[in-house]
């Protein structure tokens, strides 16, 4: 049985496919994202949005917006394909049945690659890390050549607040 409801799930599986009725009765109630929250994905994207509207708002005015379109097909990469690979196949969620990913954070990720409950590697790791440190310097040129030193600086800063 699953710690987190009442209906067997799998050794450490969280319950977010068992039906919501069984939620009041689980011990993880408030301390496990285990549903979607539409509060959850406001925070993050509170924390996201900043950086984005600035970079992007900075790589219009240095007038770089044809370079838009390639870091915005790298963040729609990076997100649905290289994170799911790094990371998301590792977490319990991945383990439910069904090719799309149900958790709190990566709602409808097709799952392409097989569930791998360890730990995630070092060479993970660094590939999670690398991949968004690309998503977040990828403007800064664009905005430091174009002169929006202000707006490089604030969405750095808004970068560095999400961290």
């Amino acid at each position: 049985m699953s710690k987190h409801s009442g209906r067997d799930s799998g050794p450490n599986l969280p319950c977010t496919w068992q039906p919501e009725a069984d939620c009041p009765d689980c011990e993880a109630l408030g301390r496990l994202a285990c549903r979607f929250d539409r509060r959850d994905l406001i925070n993050f994207l509170m924390i996201v949005l900043p950086f984005g509207v600035i970079s992007i708002s900075g790589m219009i005015r240095a007038g770089s917006s044809l370079f838009l379109l390639p870091w915005l097909g790298y963040a729609l990469f990076f997100f649905v394909v290289w994170e799911a690979r790094v990371l998301c196949r590792h977490c319990p969620y991945w383990a439910q049945n069904g090719s799309v990913l149900r958790c709190p954070a990566n709602y409808g990720v097709i799952k392409i690659w097989r569930h791998d409950p360890g730990p995630m590697s070092v060479a993970e790791r660094f590939q999670f890390v690398l991949g968004a440190l690309l998503l977040i310097a990828y403007p800064l040129p664009f905005l430091v050549v174009g002169g929006q030193f202000l707006l490089a600086g604030i969405g750095l800063s808004a970068a560095a607040a999400g961290a």
